[in-house]
This record gives C-alpha cells, sequence and structure tokens, in this order.
C-alpha cells in the first residue's frame, strides 16, 4: 500500500467527532484470511474475497462502529465479504433481498446457490469459511424458508420522486434471526436475513445504523432498481446513520441522468460517492479527496474494500455537523426551581452530605432508571422484562415456559473477560399475586421519597400499610443496577419466580442446557445484585478462598452467611457472589431502600468491573 492510498486524515471545522476508543480484536474471521495493523493506523485485510483483492480500512473507523449495526439492502448472496471486514465491531449484520427463498424464476446471469437461497440453511453452512470462527447459538425463522417468486422491484416513479413496490402477489416476507458466538473475540453477533424490499425493511424496522454496505446493484434487468444513492433517498439513509458512521459502495443506482433521477443536479455534491462507478480493475490511487455536503456533513473515504461488480468499492466515514447545544441554566438559577419527582408525594430538595461521608449523590439518569423500576407494577414482571427487550441488544435470548415464573432473559457480554450479572424481575408482592403466600392482597404502590439525615435519600411505599405491600426493591432495585450496567459489555440475566422458590432459573437449568454451558464456562465470575443491608456479600458454598478474597480487596465489603438465591442454583464450575444493594425490611410493608447504600454498590462494581490492561480473572470451582 503506497502512502497515497492511506485515507486522507484532514477534517472539516464544522463536524463533531465523539470516539469510542474500544479496543479491536485484530482476528481473521475466515479460514485461510490474514489481517494485520499497519502503520498510519490502517488495517490491512487479504484472503477475505476472490472478487476483492486485498481490502484495508482507518482503525479508528472500525473503533466509531463498534457495538452498532450494518444494513445491506438488495444483497443476494454477498454476505461474506461484510462479515469478515465488519466482525465483530459490527453486533448485528441485516441482510435484505427479495431473492432469499426463491424457488423459481431465477435473475438473469444469476449463480447463486440453492441452499443459500433457503433461509432455514443457518450462514455458516452457506458460507464454510465461517465455520471456524462462528459457533451458532440460536436461530428463529419467521415466515415460510422457501417462496415462488417472480420478477418484483421497487420501481422509482419519474417526476414524483417516490417509490412504488411493483409485487406479485406470491411475495410473502420472511425474516431468519441466527445468533453466533464470535470465537475470536467471544463476542454474540446477530446475523438477519430478510426476504422483502429494501426500503421497506429500513423504514419499518431499522432505527438506527452505524453501516450502511450497498454495491453490486443496478438499475436494469437483475437489479433492483432501488435509488439508494439519490439525494432524497441518502438523506433518508443519513438521519438513521450515526455520528462517525461508514458507507461502503461502489456508487451503484446514484440516479445520474433524467431517465432515472427527476432532478440529478441536486444530486451532484455527492458525486464523489460514484466517482469511480464502472471503472472495472482499477485500483483507486489515491482515495478521493473528503468533501461536505450543503447540510454540513463531512464525507472522508478511509478505506478501500475490494472490487465487485461495478467498480471500486470506497469506505466513506460521515461526519455529522455539530449540534445546537441546551441552555445550561446558571446554578443560581437552577437551585431556585425545586424538583418534583413524578409519582412521589413529597417535594425533593437536594441536601449535601455531612462533612466526611462517602455519598455520592447519583446522576439524574441513574435516579431516573431506580426510580422507573420501583415504581413498575408489583403483581407481575411484564414492565421490567420490556424494559430489557426493548435495548434490542444483539444476542439477546427470552424464554417463557408454561408455567408461573418459568421465564428468564439472558443478553451476553461483548468482552473477552466478560462477568455475568444476575438479578430477579418477580418480588415478594407478584407470589402473593399468584397465591403463593396467600390471597387477599392487592399490590398497590404509591413511591414516596424521604430524605433521612444529610443527604440520604430513602424510598418506601407509600400506601404500604394500607395495602400490606412493600416497595418491591427485592430485587427490582438490582433490575434497575443491571440496566445500567449494560454498558460495561459484562453479560446480564435477569429470571422470575426467584421469590417462590427460585423457580425461574431452575427452568432454565433443566430446560436450556446450552445457556447454563455458557454461563459457567465462558463467564469469569458471577455477579447477583439481590442483597438487602449495605457493605456486605454472601455466596452460598458457590465460591473459593481466593475468589472470596477477591471480592473482598475490590469491593470493601465483608462476607456474611445467607440462605440461598439464583447462583446456588445457576452456578456449577463457575464461582458466584451475592451483594447488598442498600434495601432493608424485605418482604414486609415496612420495606425501604437508602438510596446512598445502592449507589454504592453500583460504583464499586463499576470500578471493579471496568475494562482494565490487566483482564479480570476467572474463578472455578470443583463441581457440586
Amino acid at each position: 500500500m503506497t502512502t497515497s492510498q492511506s485515507p486522507s486524515s484532514s477534517t472539516g471545522p464544522q463536524t463533531r467527532r465523539e470516539y469510542t476508543r474500544k479496543p479491536l480484536y485484530l482476528n481473521p474471521l475466515l479460514a485461510d484470511s490474514r489481517v494485520e495493523e499497519l502503520a498510519d493506523g490502517i488495517v490491512s485485510y487479504s484472503g477475505i474475497d476472490d472478487y476483492c483483492g486485498d481490502i484495508f480500512i482507518r482503525k479508528s473507523a472500525l473503533e466509531q462502529i463498534d457495538g452498532s449495526r450494518l444494513f445491506s439492502p438488495c444483497c443476494g448472496l454477498d454476505l461474506q465479504t461484510p462479515l469478515a471486514l465488519f466482525t465483530p465491531f459490527v453486533r448485528e449484520f441485516v441482510f435484505v433481498d427479495i431473492v432469499f427463498g426463491r424457488e423459481q424464476n431465477p435473475r438473469s446471469g444469476e449463480q447463486e446457490s440453492p441452499d443459500g437461497l433457503d433461509l432455514s440453511a443457518p450462514v455458516a453452512d452457506c458460507f464454510p469459511r465461517l465455520k471456524n470462527a462462528f459457533t451458532p447459538f440460536a436461530s428463529e425463522l419467521v415466515g415460510p424458508a422457501r417462496a415462488k417468486l417472480h420478477y418484483i422491484v421497487e420501481r422509482y416513479v419519474h417526476r414524483y420522486g417516490l417509490l412504488e413496490p411493483v409485487e406479485h402477489p406470491e411475495l410473502e416476507p420472511a425474516t431468519m434471526t441466527e445468533t453466533y458466538r464470535h470465537r475470536f473475540s467471544r463476542r454474540h453477533i446477530r446475523i438477519v436475513r430478510r426476504r422483502g424490499f429494501g426500503f421497506t425493511t429500513f423504514r419499518k424496522y431499522i432505527d438506527s445504523i452505524g453501516v450502511f454496505f450497498y454495491r453490486g446493484d443496478s438499475l436494469g434487468d437483475g437489479g433492483s432498481g432501488d435509488l439508494w444513492l439519490a439525494r432524497v433517498h441518502l438523506l433518508e439513509l443519513l438521519d438513521k446513520l450515526r455520528n462517525g458512521g461508514l458507507i461502503v459502495t461502489d456508487g451503484s443506482n446514484h440516479g445520474h441522468g433524467d431517465r432515472y433521477y427527476h432532478d440529478s443536479r441536486d444530486n451532484r455534491e455527492y458525486r464523489s460517492l460514484w466517482t469511480y462507478h464502472g471503472k472495472r480493475g482499477l485500483r483507486p490511487d489515491p482515495l478521493p479527496e473528503p468533501f461536505n455536503d450543503r447540510l454540513g456533513n463531512r464525507f472522508e473515504c478511509v478505506g478501500y474494500a475490494g472490487q465487485r461488480g461495478f467498480g471500486p468499492v470506497l469506505i466513506w466515514q460521515v461526519w455529522k455537523p455539530d449540534a445546537k447545544m441546551p441552555e445550561i441554566k446558571s446554578p443560581a438559577t437552577a437551585s431556585a426551581t425545586p424538583r418534583i419527582l413524578p409519582g412521589s408525594c413529597t417535594r425533593m430538595e437536594r441536601l449535601m452530605p455531612e462533612e466526611g461521608s462517602d455519598y455520592t449523590a447519583p446522576s439524574l439518569d441513574e435516579e431516573k432508571v431506580l426510580r422507573e423500576f420501583l415504581e413498575m407494577p408489583l403483581e407481575n414482571t411484564n414492565a421490567v422484562f420490556k424494559k430489557f427487550l426493548d435495548l434490542k441488544m444483539p444476542g439477546t435470548i427470552y424464554k417463557q415456559g408454561e408455567e408461573n415464573f418459568q421465564e428468564f432473559l439472558y443478553i451476553p457480554g461483548t468482552r473477552s473477560d466478560r462477568v455475568l450479572l444476575v438479578a430477579h424481575a418477580d418480588t415478594y408482592w407478584d407470589s402473593r399475586w399468584h397465591g403463593n403466600n396467600g390471597a387477599g392482597h392487592q399490590p398497590l404502590k404509591e413511591l414516596r421519597i424521604d430524605l433521612e439525615q444529610a443527604g440520604h435519600t430513602v424510598y418506601r411505599n407509600e400506601q404500604g400499610k394500607q395495602s400490606g405491600c412493600g416497595l418491591g426493591a427485592d430485587d427490582r432495585a438490582g433490575c434497575a443496577m443491571l440496566y445500567l450496567l449494560r454498558e460495561t459489555g459484562h453479560s446480564i440475566l435477569v429470571t422470575n419466580g426467584e421469590e417462590p422458590g427460585k423457580v425461574g432459573s431452575k427452568w432454565l437449568r433443566e430446560n436450556h442446557p446450552i445457556v447454563i454451558g455458557e454461563i459457567n464456562n465462558d463467564h469469569q465470575f458471577v455477579v447477583q445484585l439481590d442483597r438487602h443491608g449495605s457493605e456486605n456479600f454472601v455466596h452460598y458454598g458457590k465460591a473459593t478462598d481466593a475468589f472470596e478474597k477477591h471480592v473482598k480487596e475490590e469491593m470493601k465489603y465483608d462476607p456474611e452467611r445467607g440462605s440461598s438465591s439464583d447462583i446456588a442454583i445457576l452456578c456449577d464450575t463457575v464461582c458466584g457472589v451475592n451483594l447488598s444493594i442498600g434495601y432493608y425490611n424485605e418482604h414486609s410493608s415496612a420495606e425501604y431502600l437508602k438510596q446512598d447504600d445502592w449507589k454504592k454498590t453500583l460504583d464499586r462494581c463499576r470500578t471493579w468491573l471496568k475494562k482494565k490492561e490487566t483482564p479480570l480473572p476467572r474463578f472455578e470451582r470443583p463441581s457440586d
């Protein structure tokens, strides 16, 4: 690679850059491929695709898309290169084409493998070179795997700038979602293949993307006819592209000429995106210069993804213009306007803690999350599971059985030294609602926030004495902590039925051995957040002396004795611990939560579990 081929590093003064600065896993994805880091922050790939040759990209661009989604419309069977190039940085790959599951009338000149067209066929089987890097974890097919299709396009209507789907009645949408574990990074990757139209999928089901991958399409026979790079649709795309996200394209269907686009002059500011379109066999040297559009978006060419279809495939990074910052009130103005907390019966004022106290007030976001979980209905766990499901995190597994409390949600972590964090969604009052602890008390709750001592906030159930029900901080406060710790890259497990006898964790162990195996084999240790009091922990015999010493040193908490909780069921060969999170008088109407004790555990867990130069150690114990 010559110096002139290196991506330009110039920037525009009006663009904002917020680099994620997360570590990279530069392991080759495919068998017989190679990846290496070169000078000037360039990552080079070779042996990925017979069509592509060598590929290179700026390292900082990969850092910026870490944890994002890739969207590839009109992809055909062009899945291997985007998977090889962007795994494990991209967490979810969404491939859309009408050819998936097609049984007859192939497009002219196509040579796709029948196995590749069958949505029920695993991606790793369709592309054998992926097998060495991906371990199957879960899959789900919604809709028929095969469907009889005729030639179908989303035709661009001249003059009006609209897309008109021209569908044959036999078109049946279907989606295959597969979750794999990447063996090198140990991250979970979700691969979605959808039979359907690209624009329809993008508008209805995609809220944000980190990478737009689009190449090898055309306006003529065998192509989609979709003008993804026409300005009117490119702006729609940019609206969902994250700041610093990537557009990977050979310039297909950019809409040149009045025959295909009613206002082609309006598209000229983006012409660098297709400057090499149609120049097959040409290796761009140098790469195109950066440019700005009229809205202030800055496009920088940061890499080259080889040749496919209609010429060189370029990788563009898009930096969006600075957003207008909200007006910040001065401290004097802010303090003059007291805050009323939704759902509380009292006005809350922030008092300064006593001198010498180690109390740290939670941020507004932390306080909001805690309050939201405490205000969820006591009579069922629906709101808790919905809160985690709405995150739509890659690899999420949510299972429900036929009986009450047979339920769990598992979100695999992204780190190689990941830890499993556990809490239970049910409360003691949920058990009463289902008749396990007697009937006659319908759970009611109105959150009350009091102040005890200087700056120490306490949460209670305002109607506790009247209803006979407590606050439910056991274990809704633990669920709130899990929600806030999800950004640490560790795994999350939310169970149900802990109060009536660890029903959910027992059902998980008996019916989902793959998840149990991953809990015990692929985590350094397990941390449950479901213990009353402050500055103590229990392990129910699920810890070694070395692990107990490790917890004492990291958390500065003391070991105590306890009865049992979910980790007593879940931990087989891996060590586990249950930490106190600040609730008191659990299982009674007098239950309350001290916010400073809860926040202390949250802060110390963050410090303990954050990424460090030395990975977290793994602690194993003899199997029971």
